[in-house]
């Protein structure tokens, strides 16, 4: 039984795939805006820097990936929508922890991670990550 019409089906798909490329393009402007935080850094925390340079890149990377082939990729959905979500909530602790006083970037994660995660849930519907790959939109493969 057909719940939408193929077309449909590739449209919200289309939307999922660029909600993905949106969020590989944030990162690396992210990973660029961070080089002189890695130059300016002292020999204390310029392994923190670079990890966080990397890690922004690996993150376009992996949406990436999932915009390329959303479905058949569970595991990777669920790492990256983990991961995102770990640092919003780790944002909120740290805002409600006042023990140590204001944690700096705290509110940050929970911005910037909290709406990555929401985009990327919305992402994750859109493409039906949780459908095998076999599937593809509108090719006359029943929408579940």
């Amino acid at each position: 039984m057909m719940l939408a019409s193929p077309r449909t089906v590739r449209t919200v798909d289309t939307l999922g795939r660029w909600l993905l490329r949106l969020a590989a393009l944030t990162a690396v402007v992210a990973a660029v805006g961070s080089v002189p935080s890695v130059r300016e850094a002292g020999a204390q925390s310029v392994v923190v820097e670079l990890w966080r340079l990397y890690g922004l890149l690996v993150f376009a990377g992996l949406f990436l990936v999932l915009s390329g082939r959303p479905r058949g990729n569970r595991v990777l959905w669920a790492i990256t929508m983990a991961s995102k979500a770990a640092l919003a909530v780790t944002g909120i602790v740290l805002l409600l922890n006042d023990s140590r006083g204001p944690v700096v970037g705290a509110t940050d994660l929970v911005l910037w991670d909290g709406v990555l995660t929401l985009l990327l849930v919305a992402a994750f519907c859109c493409c039906r990550g949780w459908a095998r790959s076999a599937e593809s939109p509108g090719r006359g493969v029943p929408v579940r």
